[in-house]
């Protein structure tokens, strides 16, 4: 959240996260400017039902001043949040202003995670499960867990632990199976929360089958290549016969339609090699030669592999998608808002209909306003994106502004098909600014790896007349705001921040337009996160932009897990080595992989325990 305004020839700013989190620590920066020094004393005071507190209380004689502090989030009295007040006082000789804004206090978010040691068990066999809490900084929590259930298919509790408390941060619980447990979807049950397991009479996979193959086709392509691969369990290629059957399936309206007669499938048969793979091209023209709207635009691979000796076959299906869509087009990373006499940056993104960037080609951008209309053509980089800049001292802010792109189609030597180029079309509305000065960031394509730092480049445009007088030195501030989009996008200008950098530097005489980098480090933000950055004028005026930043789900504790032999015999002895940082949670599990492939999707990851953290308890 940031507060700013003027207070007789001087201006402020407060930045303080406009949701606070109880018991964790946050951070409130202050910044005040003003053309001539004059001692003043200013305080901003957190006011909650538990008190008032003290965040920041200065005497400043030199100006500008900037100012961070950390402070503990008081506990919010009510159920569950508390509205709370951020009160900013300024007293100078004989006069006094104070101005205060609404904050929410709230206790921080837990997530519980339930694992079992697999997702499929067999009538008989013992079920073990680890449940752990964690808050939002990824620490395990010792609340005692209330409830915990056990219940079959019908939805018969058949166990319940009541009041268990974790040791060492997780929950391990067992239950044993009966010999005549019925089959199906058991359920572990928490205030809350629900985990899924099944119990079934499998017979564990030898090994794996997967089909390697393109995900889009368009209406040109004459052949695709199709891979399918069998690898054992423990990382051996399997070598057996393959037989693969591609269809375009018949769309049934009814049940009397005859959904074999009608689709077109063609087989593939053959043997893999060295490395347990098979690899042919598929014809289109045997699917396409049919048109109408009983045949959709799909189609369906299945692949059998059956291992040589044993005659034991596993399958697996892969699907790809049939379009009139040559390319794609899209606006990307590009406001739909505009300032009348700041510049307006944007990109173009083409793609080819399976998602690759195409680079060294045309795309047209024709901009309307009124009754104008200004056409440029832009050449796509190496990642097939096109920058463009567009000048709008000429834009009146009563008139509508469009932004209409496309590509340059190809020659199709005059192939009989109708096909389709990328489109974009992005209108532009007028936004207002108390500044005539303009702040940039330029939106960032690539994703860093965790580790690394993330270089963000900021325009700006400024009018010497906003500068002040004399003036050749420009502050800009920046807030690192994490958490998910709603938190971030709940309130206009409400941005709960975590991390702030400033930066300052003079400006060239006669130059007021130019660029900086601000450095991140990935391994210190969130996932989703949004940096904000501007600058805040003698006379109060504040030019600002934000963008929402794309970094990888990072944990800034390293856990490394290996075994001292890659490969072992087996009933051999093996030593597993773990290392964590200190005081890290760690939890092992040691299960046979081939039960895992048989509901690969029950397992937790990065990604998805990252995701849970970032969305809203409901």
């Amino acid at each position: 959240m940031l507060l700013a305004e003027p207070v007789q020839r001087q201006n402020y700013a407060v930045a303080i996260p406009s949701q606070l989190y109880h018991p964790f620590s946050e951070t409130v920066c202050l910044q005040l400017s003003r053309e001539q020094a004059v001692p003043i004393h200013v305080s901003v005071t957190l006011q909650s039902r538990a008190g008032n507190e003290t965040l920041i209380t200065q005497s400043i004689s030199q100006l500008p001043f900037f100012h961070c502090r950390s402070f503990q989030v008081p506990p919010p009295v009510g159920n569950p949040d508390e509205v709370a007040f951020v009160v900013i006082t300024v007293l100078e000789a004989n006069s006094e202003f104070q101005k205060k804004q609404k904050v929410l206090i709230k206790h921080a978010d837990k997530k519980t995670f339930i694992q079992t040691d697999k997702p499929v068990y067999k009538p008989g066999q013992i079920v073990k499960l680890r449940i752990v809490t964690l808050d939002q900084n990824f620490i395990a929590s010792s609340e005692t867990q209330r409830l915990v259930e056990l219940k079959d298919p019908k939805g018969n509790r058949i166990a319940q632990w009541v009041d268990v408390t974790p040791v060492g941060g997780i929950v391990d619980l067992s239950f044993p199976l009966a010999a005549e447990a019925p089959l199906g979807e058991y359920s572990i049950r928490m205030p809350g929360l629900t985990r899924t397991f099944r119990v079934e009479e499998y017979v564990l996979p030898k090994f794996s089958v997967s089909i390697q193959m393109p995900q889009v086709v368009t209406i040109l392509e004459e052949n695709f290549p199709l891979h399918v691969c069998g690898m054992y369990t423990y990382g051996k290629a399997v070598q057996g016969s393959v037989k693969a059957v591609v269809c375009r399936k018949h769309i049934r309206y009814n049940r009397k339609s005859s959904k074999a007669k009608r689709s077109i499938c063609k087989d593939y048969t053959g043997e893999t090699n060295d490395d347990g793979c098979f690899s042919t091209e598929v014809n289109t023209k045997v699917f396409l030669r049919k048109h109408g709207d009983n045949y959709d635009f799909n189609l369906e691979a299945e692949a059998f592999l059956k291992e040589s000796g044993t005659g034991v076959e596993f399958n697996t299906t892969e699907n790809c998608k049939v379009t009139f869509d040559i390319t794609t087009l899209q606006f990307w990373g590009t406001s739909y808002y505009y300032q009348q006499g700041a510049p307006y940056y944007g990109n173009l993104e083409l793609r080819s209909a399976n998602g690759t960037h195409l680079k060294n080609k045309k795309v047209i951008l024709t901009v309307s306003y009124g009754s104008r209309k200004q056409t440029k053509t832009y050449l796509t980089d190496d990642t097939g994106m096109a920058s463009f800049v567009l000048e709008t001292s000429a834009w009146d802010n009563s008139s509508k502004v469009i932004l209409q792109a496309k590509s340059q189609p190809e020659d199709l030597n005059s192939q009989n098909v109708k096909v389709s180029y990328g489109t974009a079309s992005l209108p532009l509305t007028a936004s207002y600014s108390s500044s005539h000065s303009s702040v940039r960031i330029q939106p960032v394509q690539a994703v860093p790896a965790c580790g690394d730092v993330q270089q963000v480049t900021v325009h700006y445009h400024i009018l010497a007349t906003e500068l002040g007088h004399r003036a050749a030195r420009a502050h800009f501030y920046h807030l690192v705001s994490a958490g998910s989009a709603s938190e971030v996008n709940s309130e206009p200008g409400l941005l709960p921040c975590t991390l702030l950098y400033f930066f300052n530097f003079f400006l060239p005489s006669g130059q007021y337009s130019g660029a900086f980098n601000v450095t991140l480090p990935i391994d210190l933000i969130s996932s989703m996160a949004t940096l904000f950055v501007y600058i805040a004028f003698p006379e109060g005026q504040v030019a600002a932009d934000t963008l929402r930043l794309k970094v990888s789900s990072c944990f800034r504790n390293r856990v490394k897990l290996g075994f001292s032999d890659a490969v072992a015999l087996p009933g051999s002895a093996v030593r597993l080595h773990l290392q964590a940082a200190p005081g890290s949670l760690c939890s092992i599990r040691a299960v046979d992989k081939s039960v895992l492939l048989l509901r690969p999707e029950a397992e937790l990851s990065r990604d998805s325990v990252s995701h849970l953290m970032l969305t809203t308890a409901a």
